[in-house]
């Protein structure tokens, strides 16, 4: 939870607009998304992987020259990346209260 929240930090607190904070916040996402979810997440968490590398990387003898997630980034319209930004968003907030409602039933 601690790269997720500053990973939301991020988003919601850097300069830029919301398309130039996913990308100066992109080694967060990538660090977040790759740690292991609660199965009850792995669904969403599957939907913002694959909408955030819906166009593959591009490559020139090999080597990745853009990747998947900046390719998207740079061709998606506003509203589908404020739609990203809040799928994250929702998804981080899930997960407090999941956490918070295991804690509570754990003390009872």
């Amino acid at each position: 939870m601690e790269k997720f929240s500053s990973l939301i930090y991020g988003l919601t607190t850097g300069k830029g607009n919301i398309k130039e904070r996913l990308i100066v916040n992109s080694v967060e996402l990538h660090m977040t998304f790759g740690l292991e979810f609660p199965e009850e997440f792995k669904d969403q968490k599957n939907e913002i992987i694959s909408r955030l590398t819906k166009f593959s990387a591009l490559m020139e003898d090999s080597e990745i020259i853009m990747s998947s997630y900046n390719r998207t980034i740079s061709k998606c319209r506003y509203n589908t990346i404020v739609e990203l930004t809040e799928l994250i968003a929702n998804l981080h907030l899930d997960m407090q209260f999941y956490l918070r409602t295991l804690k509570t039933s754990r003390k009872e």
